[in-house]
């Protein structure tokens, strides 16, 4: 059994319990609850991670280059809004991102790299600013450039990550403040689950 399959497969009591509720709560529902009538769901860029910048030719499943083409996309299939990656858009496109997104009801959350260090943080500003003119009041990043199983093999390593992971943040959060934007952080990415 390989470590992917093990992270799909083992499941503890907290998860399990977790899960039941989960499901329990979800089987409790009428069929078309009134709180959801007016809410729709959003997609994520990464749901589609074959399609984004794709080099293969497909006329039934054409790539995404850009966000506006994600935000077609969702809106033919019904969906509340998009999580798009925001790195280095111009001024220009995020007003045309704005315009497509209004012009459909979406909402728009950015996908942001953090900065490692002081001198990435104005990089960082401007990538915020277009998110903020595309209309994106959330961010969400992950701290950790891959998967605990594939890249931290030492609690030393770990260790390393949530030292990073702090000083990130901390480099990020004036200008968060700044520009009134919300950030979604983890620290690793999973199989599984996040942590």
């Amino acid at each position: 059994m390989t470590t992917n399959e093990m992270t799909f497969t083992q499941m503890d009591r907290r998860d399990f319990l977790q899960r039941a509720t989960v499901g329990a709560m979800a089987l409790s529902f009428p069929a078309d609850p009134d709180f959801f009538a007016d809410k729709r769901m959003g997609i994520v860029v990464h749901s589609y991670w074959s399609r984004w910048n794709s080099k293969v030719e497909s006329q039934k499943y054409p790539s995404f280059t850009n966000a506006i083409q994600l935000l077609d996309h969702c809106h033919q299939l019904g969906a509340g809004g998009v999580q798009v990656i925001v790195n280095g858009w111009s001024s220009d496109f995020a007003k045309k991102v704005r315009d497509e997104r209004e012009k459909y009801g979406l909402y728009l959350e950015g996908s942001i790299g953090l900065p490692k260090k002081a001198e990435d943080v104005p990089k960082f500003e401007q990538d915020v600013i277009s998110a903020r003119e595309a209309g994106a009041q959330v961010l969400r990043t992950v701290c950790s450039s891959g998967r605990r199983y594939e890249t931290y093999h030492s609690p030393a390593a770990f260790e390393e990550l949530k030292k990073s992971a702090l000083t990130s943040l901390q480099l990020v959060e004036p200008v968060l403040r700044k520009h009134k934007v919300k950030l979604g952080s983890k620290i690793i990415k999973t199989g599984a689950r996040q942590i």
